[in-house]
C-alpha cells in the first residue's frame, strides 16, 4: 500500500510538470515578421526628422543631455521607449 502512494505522488508531480511546460510553451509570444511598408515609412519619417532637427547635438560625439540618437533613430520608436520618452519631454 505504501508503494502505491509514492507512485501516485510521483505521477502527479510528473503530470503537473508536464502541464506546466505545455502551458509555458503556449504562452510564448510568436516571433515578429518583417515590418509592414507603413511601419517602414514611419521609421523613415522619424529618422529624417531626427537627422534634420536633433542629430547635430544628440549624436555619438556630442551627446548633449546624455542623448545619442544616431544609433537608434533608424529603429522603431518602440525599440527604445525610455529614450524616446526623454526626447518627447
Amino acid at each position: 500500500m505504501r508503494q502505491s502512494g509514492t507512485s501516485v505522488r510521483c505521477w502527479a508531480s510528473a503530470l503537473l510538470l508536464a502541464s506546466g511546460l505545455v502551458g509555458w510553451n503556449g504562452a510564448q509570444t510568436p516571433s515578429k515578421g518583417p515590418p509592414s511598408p507603413k511601419v517602414r515609412l514611419e521609421r523613415a519619417a522619424v529618422s529624417k526628422f531626427v537627422t534634420r532637427h536633433c542629430a547635430d547635438c544628440h549624436n555619438g560625439d556630442v551627446k548633449r543631455g546624455g542623448l545619442d540618437l544616431d544609433g537608434i533613430n533608424s529603429e522603431g520608436v518602440d525599440a527604445h521607449p525610455k529614450v524616446w520618452e526623454r526626447v518627447a519631454r
